[in-house]
């Protein structure tokens, strides 16, 4: 009877290895893909269906300030953007919208957040002596910062300016 129950007993821990080996390497093996799929993915891909992506993007020069936020968040199964911009500069409009996004404008926003990564956002205009130009990204509870000399507003961007 002690040799079966030892038996038995060996049996179990066994298994028991087992499993506890299997859930450690698909723990570990998911973590690693997932980290992974998250920085090979674009700035959108890695919108969830209940984030808000949320870009503000503040530009200061010695004759005016600009401001803008833009979120961005899914709702009806398409991506949408209420932007926010307030500007002192004549030439600027000032902006408060809310739209969906088309193909073009994802595009523009996800090579925004390439751009953003590789911290080379260029504006497209000439601007004043001590221009500078902040932005952040607040997605999934992780903020990044980085700023610049450039004048680009990505609200003016995504609608043609």
């Amino acid at each position: 009877m002690t040799t079966k129950l030892k038996h038995t007993r060996q049996g179990m821990i066994g298994i028991i290895r087992i499993g506890l080996s299997l859930t450690l390497l698909t723990i570990c093996s998911t973590t690693t893909i997932a980290q992974t799929k998250s920085i090979d993915k674009s700035l959108i891909e890695q919108l969830k269906w209940n984030d808000f992506l949320v870009i503000k993007v503040s530009h200061g020069a010695e004759r005016y300030d600009r401001k803008e936020i833009n979120v961005v968040y899914h709702q009806d199964s398409i991506v949408k953007i209420h932007s926010v911009l307030k500007s002192n500069y004549s030439a600027d409009k000032q902006i408060d919208t809310v739209f969906t996004l088309s193909g073009l404008q994802l595009t523009k926003l996800n090579k925004f957040g390439k751009d953003f990564n590789d911290k080379n956002i260029v504006g497209d205009q000439i601007w004043f002596a001590g221009t500078r130009t902040f932005y952040t990204i607040v997605l999934n509870g992780e903020t990044l910062t980085f700023d610049d000399k450039s004048g680009y507003s990505l609200i003016l961007d995504l609608l043609g300016k």
